[in-house]
C-alpha cells in the first residue's frame, strides 16, 4: 500500500507554487481572504486530486491532479500583461517533476512524484472596459498531471 495521499500531493504542489511562483506573483490559495483592491496582478490557485479506475496493479498508487491558476490583471497601459504572465507560468512549470516528501520525516523521504503535462491556456477576458466594466484581464492556466508512488 502506498503512503502517497491526495493531501500530500496537494501540499507538495502548493509548496512548489509558493516557492517558484509566489515569489514574483501574489498568489491566493483556497480559503484565503484577501483585499486585492491595491494589486495590479495576482493569481488564484486551486488543486483537485482524484483516483482513476485502476487498470493494472501498478496503477494502484497513481493520483490524478489538476492544477488551476486564474490570472487577474488590472487593465492599464500595459495591455497584454495577462498573456505575458500566462506564458511565464507555462515556462516556469514546463517539464517539472515534483518530489513529494513526507513532511513528518526529518530526512525528507520521497513518497512519490508529480509530473504535470503541457498546460491549457485560455483568455477569459471580456472587452467591457469601455462599457463601464471591471477592466480586469482574466486568464486561465490549467495543468493536468499524474502523481505516482516512488
Amino acid at each position: 500500500m502506498s503512503d502517497l495521499t491526495a493531501s500530500l500531493v496537494s501540499g507538495g504542489t502548493y509548496k512548489f507554487w509558493s516557492e517558484r511562483i509566489g515569489s514574483w506573483l501574489p498568489s491566493v490559495y483556497p480559503g484565503m481572504v484577501v483585499d486585492s483592491s491595491e494589486w495590479r496582478e495576482w493569481v488564484e490557485v486551486s488543486i483537485a486530486t482524484w483516483r482513476g479506475p485502476v487498470q493494472r496493479a501498478r496503477g494502484n498508487g497513481r493520483i490524478r491532479v489538476q492544477l488551476t491558476g486564474r490570472v487577474f490583471v488590472r487593465r492599464t497601459t500595459n495591455l497584454g500583461r495577462g498573456a505575458e504572465i500566462a506564458e511565464r507560468l507555462r515556462s516556469e512549470t514546463e517539464g517539472v517533476c515534483l518530489a513529494i516528501q513526507n513532511p513528518a520525516d526529518e530526512e525528507g523521504t520521497v513518497l512519490g512524484y508529480v509530473r504535470f503535462f503541457e498546460p491549457e491556456v485560455r483568455n477569459l477576458s471580456r472587452d467591457e472596459r469601455d462599457a463601464g466594466g471591471s477592466g480586469i484581464e482574466m486568464w486561465s492556466v490549467d495543468w493536468r498531471g499524474m502523481a505516482e508512488s516512488a
